[in-house]
């Protein structure tokens, strides 16, 4: 019989998959007028900030958050490969370091209440196990200051199932990368490789549950904006089926 290994979040953005997300995200709309306007959002005012980007891949959001006025930036990946990447396009001004979130010691590393804010763009999606999810949350809850904010963003794959948005979003992707969609082919087809990005799905109350129970004193779930922007990149049709599903939102945990 067959066996398969699924491989590990590093090994899956050193061996390219990261490279591709990243171009893929330079075109593709669901970032452009959705997960990004959620994250602004959230974030608010960043005028002298210090914020740690978890999973912050080619670091295009610190990039942002610096030209946005951010006071003190920190970038942490698993994977090298995207660590250099995010080196060679950002400023030396902003920290970027290989390590994995959900390493036990990191909030000791970096320092413990140095942060106002965490951003966590789809990173948690990585956390195979719930033990891994729990000190990946835990990490980002002492990285805080007190009243500082944690935001995690998310999707609601059982909606976006349910109600064909991944046909919508995946026509997308067609278009982008120019090639036919089905799954990993996408990306191997980008990069002459062959490999998969495995993430894990877990409904919105398990992770309230565990930031609960980790410290967090409140935590707020947010809807996507889906303002008129959205009618650039998709029909009027296709805007409002993904504004009645909401496949997108963020977690805020306060500290």
């Amino acid at each position: 019989m067959e066996t398969y290994s699924i491989p590990t979040s590093q090994q899956q953005y050193d061996e390219g998959a990261g490279l591709a997300y990243s171009e893929m995200n330079r075109t593709y709309k669901l970032r452009t007028f959705i997960t990004n306007p959620l994250i602004w959002n959230v974030l608010g005012d960043l005028t002298g900030k210090s914020i740690v980007d978890l999973a912050c891949g080619d670091g295009a959001y610190l990039k942002d958050m610096l030209d946005r006025g951010a006071k003190e930036l920190v970038g942490i990946d698993i994977s090298p490969e995207m660590i250099d990447t995010a080196k060679k396009q950002l400023d030396k001004v902003i920290t970027l370091m290989v390590n994995d979130m959900s390493t036990p010691s990191l909030h000791l590393s970096i320092r413990e209440n140095r942060f106002d804010l965490v951003l966590c763009a789809w990173g948690l999606y990585n956390m195979d196990t719930d033990e891994q999810l729990e000190r990946a949350l835990k990490n980002a809850h002492k990285m805080l200051v007190s009243g500082g904010k944690a935001c995690f963003i998310l999707a609601e794959d059982h909606k976006i199932c349910a109600n064909d948005i991944g046909k919508i979003i995946d026509l997308e992707v067609k278009n982008v990368l120019k090639g036919d969609w089905s799954g990993p082919t996408v990306l191997q087809k980008l990069l002459g490789k062959t490999f998969e990005v495995v993430d894990t799905w877990r409904p919105y109350f398990m992770y309230e549950e565990m930031a609960k129970k980790l410290g967090f004193t409140r935590i707020e779930k947010v809807d996507a904006l889906f303002n008129e922007e959205g009618l650039k990149g998709w029909s009027p049709e296709n805007w409002k089926k993904i504004k009645i599903t909401k496949p997108i939102y963020a977690i805020v945990a306060y500290k």
